[in-house]
């Protein structure tokens, strides 16, 4: 079981590495989260950081995040995702969520 954590901490982490242009450590430590707490600093991160981030996630990793989120949080990240990339994310999604 993994252990609950603070998303603002984990926002703030994943953002420190972000300023750092630590952009690999800061994937690392997104795919460590709970995909459910991914999705959450997913959310809060500025457009440009989301696109680094997805960038450097597996598609299939990147779709549990997703998956998480409703529908319209789902589709203000995908915009800011390049099409390679969300086509990529949206074949690893669970068909109900990918439509």
């Amino acid at each position: 079981m993994v252990d609950p954590i603070n998303v603002q901490d984990a926002l703030e982490e994943t953002r420190n590495l972000l300023q750092a242009d630590l952009m690999d450590e800061a994937a690392v430590y997104l795919r460590g989260l709970h995909p459910a707490d991914g999705a959450e600093v997913m959310t809060e991160l500025e457009p440009d950081e989301q696109a680094a981030m997805a960038a450097r996630i597996e598609p299939k990793e990147l779709a549990d995040i997703l998956e998480q989120l409703d529908e319209e949080e789902m589709l203000e990240v995908a915009e800011h995702l390049d099409m390679a990339t969300l086509a990529d994310v949206l074949d690893a999604m669970e068909p109900d969520m990918a439509a």
